[in-house]
């Protein structure tokens, strides 16, 4: 959170230059510099497992500090450079600038929630879902907020809670320039299911509908001719079994006569048709 500003200790650096950098590293300290607010620039070490966690941590570029050096007043930093060793990717040099009270950051303050008593949705079984648990605000450095608040007080399944909503704190204001959403009420998992399930037993009905009236229009005519006892009509028909036939009946001599398949396809009445027909073909002896 933005209002607990977390402590960065750190030793004050005696040399300066590559020679003094290498001996820190060495010792299992990363090399920094301390710089702005009118001051004269500091080196510094940190301890290198501190500087590896908080890394690891996130938004270390983004978090304020309150340095503390031995011998030194304690003092507001934000980190603007990590350099990073090209090959295993480990910290080995870190600046770090001082904040006056009117430097305007970047931090991401926390967001709570207040008024779920008082919410219909919730009450109804919603879900309340936090898009964004945190938000990055522009803020004056002695004015940072320890958190902004966003009220679901009378919302109901389905609304949204966006920036626009929210009374943010006097010089502050959103790094994103839309109107982005940070909670909204979501139905419960059943209900979302059950709602899609019907949506598609309807699709399916009207799919199954639409199949039966065009087998209805299609389904009666038949081929001029064809092998024994199959039915060779549109695609309303045996469609799955016309390429089976048609190789296992070709295939089939008949002493010099051999009948071979033709497959008719057409346009008509806004159907595609298929028709499956036979011509008789007398081999050479």
């Amino acid at each position: 959170m933005a209002g607990e500003i977390p402590d960065l200790h750190a030793l004050a650096r005696t040399g300066t230059g590559k020679g003094a950098a290498r001996q820190a590293r060495r010792e299992g300290l990363v090399p920094g510099i301390v710089y702005g607010g009118g001051v004269d620039p500091l080196p510094v070490n940190v301890p290198y497992n501190m500087l590896f966690k908080k890394l690891k941590e996130g938004r270390f570029l983004s978090t304020l500090f309150n340095l503390k050096v031995e011998g030194e007043d304690d003092v507001r930093v934000i980190c603007r450079s990590v350099q990073r060793d090209v090959v295993r990717d480990l910290p080995t040099h870190v600046d770090f600038m001082r904040l006056k009270q009117s430097s305007k950051i970047n931090l991401f303050i926390a967001v709570d929630v207040v008024g779920q008593e008082d919410c219909p949705g919730i009450r109804q079984g919603g879900l309340l879902v936090m898009v964004r648990p945190e938000v990055e605000l522009i803020v004056t450095a002695g004015e940072i907020p320890e958190s902004i608040t966003i009220d679901v007080e009378g919302l109901e399944i389905g609304d949204t809670i966006t920036i626009s909503s929210v009374t943010l704190p006097d010089g502050a204001k959103p790094t994103i320039d839309r109107d982005f959403v940070i909670a909204n009420i979501s139905a419960p998992s059943g209900l979302a299911g059950a709602a899609d399930e019907e949506e598609e037993g309807e699709e399916i009905e009207g799919e199954e509908a639409d199949a039966e009236e065009s087998e209805e229009e299609v389904g009666d005519e038949e081929s001029p001719t064809g092998p024994p006892g199959i039915r060779c009509g549109a695609f309303g028909a045996p469609r799955f079994l016309l390429l089976p036939l048609i190789a296992q009946w070709s295939a089939r001599p008949m002493d010099s006569v051999r009948f071979v398949p033709r497959l008719h396809v057409g346009a008509g009445n806004g159907h595609m048709r298929a028709v499956l027909s036979t011509e008789p073909v007398r081999l050479p002896t």
